[in-house]
């Protein structure tokens, strides 16, 4: 009988994430969709039987600049951070605004992002530092190195500033409660899509452009409402905002 834990650990050279993504999700049972654009290839990755395929996947998807995350059938989903311009603008005190409650990690918000390539016995390991002025300029230092061991030399900038934007997303989120279902447009709201939003009470003190990256619409009592969680719109892509909703 096959052993499905048998192949492990599965290794991978010189191919691009689109290229490694079917043997993982076949593994796990998994279904996948690719919106964009995959990138360039990996020189070298591997993982292991107890390795998780979703944050595997998703290391992989954030050096290359993409989201993953699930569609309503819980297939995986590969997908660029949102452009153009807004769907839709919320303000704290107007409908169809309900609340607006924002989540801070200050732990994973780093002054100083070090990437590191590996060292091997024919060259010399190369590195690129990312410096978060917003701690800086307080004084602030929280350093955090990693190797970019599946990362060229050529590469270790995009590998840094997309860790930087992943930081980003990860340190802050919104979750943005709105009347309907339909933006300004009269569609329905969809991931991906770019919202602004003015909220003082969620320390948002100015308006602010931020990227949907998921949703919930639901059916109450008191009418239709759609449930946002929302994040900075560089966010896994390396696009580092040089001013936070944050600041006054």
């Amino acid at each position: 009988m096959h052993d499905a834990y048998s192949s492990f650990p599965l290794e991978f050279n010189n191919q691009t994430l689109k290229q490694i993504t079917p043997s993982i999700c076949k593994s796990y049972g998994l279904k996948y969709r690719f919106l964009s654009s995959s990138g360039n290839p990996f020189e070298k990755v591997s993982i292991g039987i107890d390795k998780n395929a979703f944050s595997f996947l998703s290391d992989l998807s954030t050096q290359r600049g993409l989201l993953l995350s699930n569609d309503t059938q819980g297939n995986l989903i590969f997908w660029k951070s949102g452009t153009g311009n807004n769907i839709a603008s919320f303000k704290e005190g107007d409908l169809p605004f309900i609340s607006c409650n924002s989540t801070f990690n200050y732990q994973s918000f780093y002054s100083h992002i070090t990437g590191i390539t590996s060292t091997t016995e024919s060259k010399n390991s190369a590195k690129y530092t990312y410096e978060n002025k917003y701690l800086t300029k307080m004084g602030i230092l929280r350093n955090y190195n990693f190797i970019a061991s599946d990362s060229k030399d050529s590469e270790i900038k995009q590998a840094v500033l997309a860790k930087a934007g992943q930081m980003f997303g990860e340190c802050v989120s919104y979750e943005l409660k709105v009347q309907g279902h339909k933006d300004r447009g009269g569609s329905l709201y969809e991931k991906n899509k770019l919202i602004s939003l003015y909220s003082p009470n969620a320390m948002i003190y100015k308006e602010t452009i931020l990227l949907i990256k998921s949703l919930t619409m639901s059916h109450t009592i008191n009418g239709d409402m759609t449930s946002f969680d929302l994040i900075l719109p560089g966010s896994y892509t390396g696009e580092i905002p040089e001013v936070f909703p944050w600041e006054e």
